[in-house]
């Protein structure tokens, strides 16, 4: 049961991004900064996002299109694979999942059809427990790789925190 519930959250937060509301609280006023930003938000890249208070990241992100978003991990997970010394099966590992959001770029859309629901939970579910029994990664790892859009600073999991 544990297992499936891990499962669902990775699934939650690469499909909606809304884990960031249980380790990066908004900021009271995040709403109402994304309504009056709204503009910039639209045209917003990883760079700038990444400089954003953790408080706004989120609200940022809800005015991202699908197409940022996409953008936004695939710059991530490029940060990862370029900043770190990666086996082989890792650097493959992580190259899957890169190829997945690629080839999906409905993930991030409000019209994902139930089938492609079910496919990405199923691909989550592949990746996540490949990476923990054959890689031996750590669900912080996990986490800090397929989870955070904030760049991983270290192979234990860590991710930066802006302020």
């Amino acid at each position: 049961m544990r297992k499936k519930a891990i499962y669902l959250s990775v699934f939650l937060s690469l499909i909606s991004l809304s884990v960031w509301a249980q380790w990066s609280p908004a900021a009271p006023d995040a709403k109402e900064w994304a309504e009056k930003n709204r503009d910039r938000l639209k045209t917003m890249t990883r760079a700038e996002w990444l400089e954003l208070d953790e408080g706004y990241k989120q609200a940022a992100v809800f005015e991202f299109t699908p197409q940022q978003i996409t953008d936004l991990w695939m710059g991530k997970i490029d940060q990862v694979l370029n900043d770190f010394k990666w086996t082989r099966a890792e650097r493959q590992h992580i190259k899957k999942l890169r190829a997945w959001l690629q080839d999906n770029p409905n993930a991030y859309s409000d019209n994902k059809t139930k089938e492609e629901q079910n496919e990405a939970i199923r691909f989550i579910e592949d990746w996540s427990t490949y990476a923990k029994e054959k890689l031996h990664w750590t669900d912080r790892l996990i986490f800090g790789i397929a989870v955070s859009c904030n760049d991983l600073l270290d192979k234990k999991g860590n991710v930066k925190m802006v302020p």
